[in-house]
């Protein structure tokens, strides 16, 4: 049996054994990447566009976490934990009726063309609201009265901890996929059109520079909602999630500190989560 966190991210999918790929598919035909051919479809994984639904159990998620399965481990019993957005606490038991006690069929084939059958159980299922399993990688240092801002690819989860309580917590439509739409708005103006993810690559890659005044704009618009819920001078702030990467040189401005290993605390800390609630 093994035990399994997946966060099928908007921006990336992410696993508890230190995998990460985009969160995107699509089921024409690409060379040199990974397939899941599951009901009959073949989907090619980490290309095509982003899906802008945000409520994560209504997306067709299962080509992702079919692939996030079969990148991270070759056992075929799985004991899964799903993150999920706080303001979708509710979806839990859609992700539960969805797979728990479910047996799921299908082919993965490797960047190298490996072909392989998998034939996956999955027993237990528990879904945490993303930002929680981050929580355990709060240093030691940290004051009493924390706020941990986890900012994602379409939303931020904000929590506020004091006394080692958790004493509030709430998302934000923010995240890093809404500055590249800033970008994409922007260029849309000018009568150029680009997909989300062109923008994305161009910005990586260095063809567009010209991204600072929507960049601050997301990152302060973030910033003023979580001022608007509580006053942030009354708390150490700590920044994690991916999107945190991105934003580091406002993060600093602010006076933040971005958590180790930023990109996986989610994941791997809802794994150390529903582990405890296993194990009693």
């Amino acid at each position: 049996m093994k035990n399994l966190s997946i966060e099928i991210g908007n921006r990336n999918t992410k696993t508890s054994e230190g995998i990460i790929f985009p969160s995107r598919y699509t089921m024409f035909k690409q060379i040199g990447t990974t397939v899941i051919s599951y009901n009959g479809c073949d989907y090619y994984i980490g290309n095509g566009s982003y899906d802008i639904e945000l409520n994560k159990s209504k997306k067709d998620f299962m080509p992702l976490l079919l692939s996030a399965i079969a990148k991270s481990t070759t056992a075929s019993d799985i004991n899964l934990v799903i993150g999920t957005p706080i303001n979708q606490r509710d979806t839990k038991e859609e992700f539960i009726n969805k797979l728990k006690d479910k047996t799921f069929v299908f082919e993965y084939t490797n960047e190298k063309e490996k072909v392989q059958t998998r034939l996956i159980n999955i027993h237990k299922v528990e879904v945490i609201l993303e930002g929680l399993g981050s929580v355990k990688y709060l240093p030691a240092a940290a004051g009493k009265r924390s706020i941990l801002i986890d900012i994602g690819g379409w939303t931020t989860n904000v929590i506020y901890i004091s006394g080692g309580k958790i004493i509030d917590a709430f998302t934000i439509d923010k995240g890093i996929l809404s500055f590249y739409k800033l970008i994409k708005d922007r260029e849309e103006g000018t009568g150029e059109l680009y997909s989300l993810e062109e923008i994305e690559d161009a910005i990586k890659q260095g063809y567009i520079n010209n991204y600072s005044l929507e960049k601050i704009t997301i990152f302060n618009t973030i910033v003023k909602e979580i001022k608007n819920r509580r006053n942030t001078k009354l708390f150490d702030i700590y920044f994690t999630g991916g999107g945190s990467t991105d934003f580091q040189e406002y993060i600093h401005q602010i006076g933040g500190t971005i958590l180790q290993d930023n990109v996986f605390t989610n994941v791997k800390g809802n794994l150390k989560i529903a582990e405890e609630i296993w194990n009693g």
